[in-house]
């Protein structure tokens, strides 16, 4: 009963705080960590705060409208951005509409082929043009119009997750994004990390299986877009979202991103549910041992014994419960409800 019940009370405690998981087999994983995957775009970085601007040929108001079309198609971070920066126009119906996952999309209107996302998928000229943030191309017909400059600010907290995390995990960020990025993130992060730019979905999820097959138990954090299968390949694949209602990754957790700032909350008091799973064998065994002594020297009654069985059992709920609310009250995880 100590397993269950434990695991059980740590499932809820972890509901409350808006992280949701697939089972409870996922907290044991949890606890046995050593190495943290983070996806830099729409994990590490939060689209909403992004600073985006446009350079190149004057959008006529049918381009608009058109783009206007093709990002509404797309659940992408940056896609959502230019959405955002488009305002709200009318939009056109597209002949076809695609989105290559970790490329761009790519649309055709009256015959004209759009691309918008990497200079390589778009044919565009894929040098760096600015210094940092990101690139995301426009081409009609094989012809450049332009690009958007999207520069996104860090979540908050983010800088003290891994600082947080950093002296107790091997910790990793994969971008699909250019590597001039690595200067700046790293200047705002710090922490020992293992930066990888240039990363499609298939090469984080090569990323993944290579630490697996070294021997790591490992951590993927994403937000279940480009980075579906790394999610998949890892120990533990943790999906962020602000839109959990609307939100179904193939992935072992959902975390809402305003908890985003308590991840090492979790991981911490994962470890700590494995101790309490422990501790209430030991208990149990102590019991049972004090018990059968008793009753082989018959110091015990039959009505007594009888009593003493169920006993044991609800000692195990009563201290799986106690424990495991005590450590998440300690931990912050769990407040007193407003009257």
């Amino acid at each position: 009963m100590s397993t269950p019940f434990t695991l059980g009370n740590t499932l809820r405690i972890f509901g409350r705080g808006k992280f949701y998981l697939k089972n409870a087999g996922v907290i044991e994983r949890l606890g046995m960590l050593d190495a943290i995957v983070f996806d830099k775009t729409g994990t590490l970085t939060d689209p909403s705060n992004a600073l985006i601007s446009y350079q190149g040929e004057e959008l006529s108001q049918e381009t608009r409208t058109i783009l206007k079309s093709l990002v509404a198609r797309s659940t992408h971070p940056l896609s959502n951005r230019i959405n955002y920066w488009l305002g709200e126009i009318e939009s056109v119906q597209l002949d076809q509409v695609r989105e290559l996952k970790g490329q761009g999309l790519i649309g055709v209107y009256k015959g004209q082929e759009i691309k918008l996302g990497s200079g390589l998928f778009t044919g565009a000229s894929d040098h760096v043009r600015v210094n940092s943030g990101n690139q995301v191309f426009l081409t009609i017909e094989g012809l450049e119009i332009g690009f958007f400059h999207i520069e996104s600010g860090l979540r908050d907290g983010v800088s003290d997750v891994i600082k947080e995390l950093d002296s107790e995990y091997s910790l990793h960020v994969l971008s699909g994004d250019h590597s001039h990025e690595q200067v700046s993130l790293a200047q705002k992060l710090g922490g020992s990390i293992v930066y990888n730019f240039h990363q499609s979905p298939v090469d984080k999820l090569h990323y993944l299986q290579t630490l697996n097959q070294a021997g790591h138990h490992t951590l993927m954090v994403g937000d279940g877009l480009n980075d579906a299968g790394a999610l998949q390949a890892s120990e533990v694949g943790i999906a962020i979202t602000d839109r959990v209602s609307h939100f179904s990754p193939a992935s072992d957790a959902i975390l809402d991103v305003e908890s985003f700032s308590k991840i090492p909350m979790f991981l911490a008091f994962a470890k700590n549910s494995r101790s309490i799973i422990k501790a209430s064998f030991g208990i149990s065994f102590l019991y049972n041992i004090v018990g059968l002594t008793l009753a082989v020297q018959g110091l015990l009654s039959p009505v007594i014994c009888a009593i003493l069985m169920p006993v044991s059992s609800i000692s195990v709920v009563v201290f799986t419960t106690a424990a495991t609310n005590l450590m998440a009250w300690k931990k912050g995880l769990l407040t007193p409800k407003p009257n």
